[in-house]
């Protein structure tokens, strides 16, 4: 391992602004290579970004919706409430105040 390479290795494992991947490295200090730091930063982030998504905090996550226009149900990548409202009789979607 070359100097540059243990540089880089112990500015992740001491200087990482997250305590876990920190903690991680120490734990692996004899045994931790380059290579294994930035495995173990990639892994925290990856499972970081999985509960953000699961708990429905991610913003950069787009989810298709479902909105009502003319009476139909279409498919819209807008964010923010559909422009109708369904009552739950049978009668036809009313439009909301702002359209």
């Amino acid at each position: 391992m070359t100097e540059t390479d243990k540089l880089i290795r112990n500015a992740i494992a001491c200087k990482s602004l997250e305590e876990r991947v920190r903690q991680r490295c120490l734990e692996k200090s004899k045994n931790l290579t380059l290579e294994t730091a930035i495995d173990i930063g990639w892994i925290f982030e990856a499972t970081r970004d999985g509960m953000q998504v699961m708990s429905g905090e991610d913003p950069r996550v787009e989810v298709n919706k479902l909105a009502w226009r003319n009476g139909s149900c279409q498919r819209s990548q807008k964010t923010g409430k559909p422009k109708t409202q369904i009552k739950e009789s049978n009668e036809q979607p009313q439009k909301c105040d702002r359209c």
